[in-house]
């Protein structure tokens, strides 16, 4: 982990310099194709043993029941979850399990929020550059487009998004903390100024 430490731009302290260059790749390979690269990862780290004893009953038909459309629309679904909580744990570690904008701990609270949303881009799903950690009331108004982020990571808020007097001090002069790595990309930031922030002639929420 040192090696990769090395490797961050983001990281305030470096790792050691004597990463060797199969670091250097796997690192770029990441990068290049998080969700590509993590399937990969799963069907190594899941691959069944050559040594296994493991045999259905003599006769008896696994598949029945099921048909193809059922398997592939379950292996989808096991692939997203499986690939959201990684982002999530990455974000979790990131931002030591706290909120970047209150700096709230409760995990139940916070959410692996994306810059630009999952739908938009899919190789941009598990780049940790495009997630932030939110408790869910910041998550739900950034997802909507009610705030966004400009690169310095302070809040701006749509003059459409009406709050009470007692809500305001949360969306008030906050500036979000820098994670220990991954910091927010600021071309994620722009898109999401661009085409999610409400106040954007462009916004397409």
């Amino acid at each position: 982990m040192s090696n990769f430490a090395a490797l961050d731009p983001t990281l305030p302290r470096k790792g050691m310099g004597n990463y060797s260059k199969s670091d250097a790749e796997l690192w770029e390979e990441f990068f290049e194709a998080p969700s590509s690269f993590l399937e990969k990862a799963a069907v190594y780290i899941q691959k069944p043993s050559t040594t296994s004893n493991f045999s259905y009953p003599e006769g008896k038909d696994v598949y029945k029941g099921y048909e193809v459309r059922e398997g592939q629309d379950v292996k989808r679904l096991v692939k997203t979850r499986t690939n959201q909580g990684f982002f999530r744990d990455m974000m979790l570690a990131s931002y030591n399990g706290q909120c970047a904008a209150t700096k709230i701990s409760q995990t139940d609270l916070l959410i692996a929020s994306h810059i630009k949303p999952w739908s938009k881009d899919k190789e941009a799903r598990l780049d940790p550059r495009n997630g932030i950690l939110l408790n869910a009331l910041h998550d739900r108004a950034f997802e909507h487009g009610f705030i966004t982020f400009d690169n310095d990571l302070n809040l701006i808020r749509s003059r459409d998004f009406d709050l009470p007097e007692m809500a305001q001090a949360f969306f008030a002069d906050v500036q979000l903390s820098k994670p220990e790595r991954f910091a927010p990309d600021p071309v994620f930031l722009e898109h999401h100024r661009t085409y999610k922030f409400i106040d954007s002639p462009h916004a397409n929420i």
